[in-house]
């Protein structure tokens, strides 16, 4: 029941994050067309948001029942499903995005929207030249730790028990065991590969996602956009060697230990492996946060760029700012300002949808 719940809360969150893609996440900018103010509250507009809401919250809950009556009736699959309705999910809402945004380009063209407008951008290609990223080449190497543990599998395959366990609690005990096929035993593999392939696309994404320069502080902030893409690629890269080791001793363990063993060890070790690169990438950014605002503060006077008002280094929060939502510092999507209210609630309600899960455990345990 706890993978259950957890697995659909991922899909939920997952697909529910697409809503704010179509939000004015910069000023009369959406779903990447430029609308001007008089036409914002415009009724076929309006239609386009309101389409794109209810595709993604029906393709979101249609993902999550699939996933939970997976986990439920087809346990020793539950991981495969998992990372197919995540891919698919987000597939479709890419594609949702895209229909939205041809929709408000016709819209646009058909209202002349741009008439006696003027609008002037101004592209620095250079920008990109420092950026330094981890070359894709160097996937390769978790791609050959994973693929190492499948030809040693493989070659030993006789020699793995017939009953093999696919599961353990957190006591670190087995609490479910499979018959040995081709799927019981390599699905860790293919489940690997698959994650694998998605974090190296994202980390090959990340070079081409556009750069957001501050015209006011533009050195500082092409310095920040750059150390903030390499520390992403650099933490992508990091967590992928540890998927490779961590799905390749699963895909060993039945031949080097006994049947449903499993070292106390290994799962820290995992934990460790992740969390420590994110603590670390976290703080990297942080200081980076706090450097680009110093010097961005020089220049431009907005709110969101005086370090004083941020809490930790961490959290907006300006009494003196009307704004719930205030851009990020790295200006794009937006950050809440804590100072507020309706901030508040909203961070609330955000942590019960996180918890419920817990919640349900606790109250159907009494």
């Amino acid at each position: 029941m706890i993978e259950a719940m957890t697995m659909t809360l991922i899909i939920l969150v997952t697909g529910l994050i697409f809503l704010f893609a179509g939000r004015f996440t910069k000023r009369n900018i959406l779903f990447s067309v430029y609308v001007p103010d008089h036409y914002q509250n415009n009724q076929e507009i309006g239609d386009v948001r309101r389409r794109f809401r209810n595709r993604v919250v029906t393709a979101t809950v249609v993902s999550a029942v699939i996933q939970f009556v997976a986990v439920l009736i087809a346990n020793q699959y539950v991981v495969i499903v998992f990372v197919l309705l995540i891919n698919l999910l987000i597939l479709a809402e890419v594609l949702f995005y895209k229909q939205a945004n041809e929709q408000l380009k016709q819209l646009k063209e058909q209202g002349q929207w741009m008439e006696g407008l003027k609008v002037l951008r101004a592209t620095d290609t250079s920008a990109r030249d420092d950026l330094s990223l981890l070359p894709w080449q160097l996937y390769a190497i978790p791609f050959a730790l994973l693929t190492l543990s499948v030809f040693y599998v493989a070659l030993n395959y006789a020699a793995i028990p017939d009953r093999i366990a696919v599961h353990w609690n957190i006591n670190n005990e087995p609490d479910r065991w499979e018959n040995k096929s081709f799927l019981t035993v390599f699905y860790p593999a293919l489940v690997g590969y698959g994650i694998m392939f998605l974090m190296a696309a994202t980390n090959s994404g990340i070079n081409h996602f556009p750069m957001m320069l501050n015209p006011a502080a533009k050195e500082a902030s092409q310095n920040y956009e750059n150390s903030t893409r390499k520390n992403n690629s650099y933490l992508m890269f990091i967590l992928t060697v540890v998927m490779a080791l961590m799905f390749g001793f699963i895909l060993v363990q039945p031949l080097i230990f006994p049947p449903g063993y499993m070292p106390p060890y290994v799962m820290p070790l995992i934990i460790g492996g992740m969390i420590i690169p994110i603590i670390v990438s976290i703080i990297y950014q942080l200081r980076a946060d706090k450097k680009y605002r110093e010097a961005a503060a020089l220049t431009d006077r907005a709110p969101y760029h005086n370090d004083s008002n941020y809490k930790w280094g961490m959290f907006y929060y300006n009494k003196e700012d009307p704004n719930v939502w205030v851009p990020k510092v790295s200006q794009w999507g937006m950050t809440m300002n804590f100072a507020r209210p309706e901030a508040v609630m909203i961070s609330i309600l955000f942590l019960i949808l996180t918890l419920l899960p817990v919640i349900i455990l606790l109250v159907l345990s009494i």
